[in-house]
């Protein structure tokens, strides 16, 4: 997740307009030696992508990733107490755990892994798994947000992140460097995926503008998503 680019121009860099023509040579199948081997960087999935069969049949579908040519594996969860095996099935791969998705908001189970747990439990699971990233996938939920209350969550997520009145971005952006300022003491670096919701304005700012304001950029960093961007 660490990289030499400013925050700030990160997406005046043109990268959107730029990912059809630049994807072979991404991927390194371009002019040669691509943006992976000239960098020296492990071409890497994400293991959410490939839905329930990356959870029922974990061994295999690391197996699988591995002959197809991937290197790093972006776990999409993590369960307490599961470190030691997932990480023994990575390894049994030759793969590695680039980073691993937290949420950010209390988890329906406990056996699910979030930023809002103890730092040292965090700091065990994490680093267990042969990592010290970790990435949140979406930011807080708005204030009196209820799943079961809404007929189309999609929709109504939507139209409360671009709610002017809402402070959500601001709380989210407060979380991450509290939270972040903690980790980092005990190793993990801090980091933030974008969805499509950053991009509603809300009051004359977008939730993505108030994100890279409001977070410290010595202690949060952001994987960007260039499909949602686009």
């Amino acid at each position: 997740m660490k990289n030499s680019l400013s925050r700030r121009t990160i997406l005046r860099a043109g990268c959107v307009g730029a990912v059809a023509t630049a994807t072979s040579s991404l991927l390194g199948c371009g002019s040669p030696p691509g943006f992976f081997a000239k960098h020296d960087l492990a071409i890497g999935i994400q293991l959410y992508m490939l839905g329930p069969a990356a959870v029922s049949d974990f061994e295999r579908t690391l197996q699988r990733v591995a002959e197809i040519g991937y290197r790093t594996v972006e776990l999409p969860a993590a369960r307490v107490g599961g470190a030691k095996a997932t990480l023994a099935a990575v390894e049994k791969a030759g793969l590695k755990v680039g980073c691993i998705h937290l949420g950010i908001n209390p988890s329906p189970s406990d056996e699910l892994l979030t930023l809002l747990d103890e730092p040292s439990t965090i700091a065990d699971e994490v680093l267990g798994r042969g990592c010290s990233d970790i990435v949140v996938p979406f930011p807080l939920y708005p204030k009196d947000f209820s799943f079961a209350s809404v007929d189309d969550p999609a929709a109504a997520l939507e139209a409360a992140y671009s709610n002017p009145n809402n402070d959500v971005w601001q709380r989210t952006a407060d979380v991450l460097n509290e939270r972040s300022q903690a980790l980092t003491r005990e190793g993990l670096q801090v980091g933030y995926h974008n969805h499509s919701m950053e991009f509603l304005g809300t009051a004359g700012a977008t939730g993505w503008d108030i994100l890279m304001a409001e977070t410290d950029p010595s202690l949060v960093s952001f994987e960007i998503d260039v499909g949602w961007v686009a």
